[in-house]
């Protein structure tokens, strides 16, 4: 690792199952309250979240690894990376890509 974790296990474990769903090769654009609809964590009705996790957990798990910051080995065949940032502190939009199958 280079700098602190800002990853949480639980995170972790919800970002894995978001790439999972993606295919070998698949690059996406998202946002961390994607990640949360998508693997069912994220109410749009309500505009919550069903448990105790939210976008900035999320937000900060995909930050840690694209700076490399969390357990070594974790989602190794991911890059990450932010895609685009909104001033005044709106949401960020990451680059997710899954490698190849080799």
């Amino acid at each position: 690792m280079h700098g602190l974790d800002t990853s949480y296990d639980a995170v972790r474990a919800i970002v894995e199952e978001f790439v999972d769903g993606l295919e070998s090769g698949e690059t996406v654009h998202v946002q961390a309250r994607r990640v949360l609809l998508e693997t069912g964590r994220y109410q749009p009705k309500t505009k919550a979240s069903v448990d105790a996790t939210d976008a900035q957990s999320v937000g900060r798990t995909l930050a840690a690894h694209a700076r490399g910051d969390t357990p070594h080995g974790w989602l190794a065949h991911v890059d990450v990376s932010k895609w685009t940032e909104v001033a005044g502190g709106g949401p960020t939009t990451w680059t997710i890509e899954v490698g190849a199958d080799e």
